[in-house]
């Protein structure tokens, strides 16, 4: 989870954040296939909602980047899909609660300037990012 603080040391830390915030009253599930490093625009999000996204509501993607967890040295954390800039702007947008996502980074994996990001959290829209760590001695 990631709060607005990730960003901005001046924006609220996670034990800042009303309780509430976490638990999710209406949370819609998107499922957009992306590969290595492919981004999720806003035409994607457009397109692929049965749902009309609303204030409050908690968008989560499902990408199937989740099976590429075995992927040989650090491809799964360097080479997830991510959000575009219009993407994240659309959901600034719509006032969601939060922004999750099956990967390990809410930006492409090459992404330096974590845009989606920024933008996300400078607008007090909380970050969930799936990071999943894999074992041969789980």
């Amino acid at each position: 989870m990631d709060a607005p603080f990730h960003f901005n040391a001046n924006a609220p830390a996670i034990d800042q954040i009303e309780i509430k915030r976490f638990i999710c009253d209406n949370a819609l599930l998107l499922k957009i296939q992306k590969d290595s490093n492919q981004m999720i625009t806003g035409d994607d999000i457009l397109n692929n909602s049965k749902y009309e996204i609303k204030e409050k509501d908690t968008v989560v993607f499902s990408t199937g980047w989740e099976k590429r967890i075995k992927e040989k040295g650090n491809y799964y954390i360097s080479n997830n899909p991510g959000l575009t800039k219009d993407a994240a702007e659309y959901l600034v947008q719509t006032r969601v609660n939060a922004v999750a996502i099956d990967g390990p980074n809410i930006d492409i994996g090459d992404n330096r300037e974590f845009t989606a990001h920024k933008i996300l959290l400078s607008n007090n829209i909380l970050v969930r990012e799936i990071y999943v760590i894999y074992s041969n001695l789980i």
